[in-house]
């Protein structure tokens, strides 16, 4: 939790239209709603395998089986881009 205090300045600055980063348009002009209502997304994870809990608490992961399980290798090329910057992000988040 410090960690996220020490980066909190990082959130939502000046100039920063967040209402905008919301949302996407398509190649075709379609809006696409980016925000997740969390709630339910923990629904669906729940009906979506039985007894699944979301963990909220920073429980420890195994990477080797996360590695194993959601390779990266198995994405296709916009995932793999989508991932590869979420990834560089958090390890700048990590490094500040």
């Amino acid at each position: 939790m410090d960690g996220l205090r020490s980066v909190q300045h990082l959130v939502n600055q000046e100039g920063w239209d967040a209402a905008a980063e919301g949302v996407a348009v398509s190649r075709t002009g379609e809006v696409i709603d980016l925000r997740l209502d969390w709630a339910d997304v923990e629904k669906k994870l729940a009906s979506a395998n039985g007894a699944l809990e979301v963990q909220g608490s920073g429980a420890d992961v195994d990477e080797e089986a996360v590695l194993r399980d959601f390779s990266l290798s198995d994405l296709d090329p916009t995932q793999r881009a989508f991932a590869d910057r979420v990834l560089k992000w958090a390890k700048a988040v990590v490094r500040t």
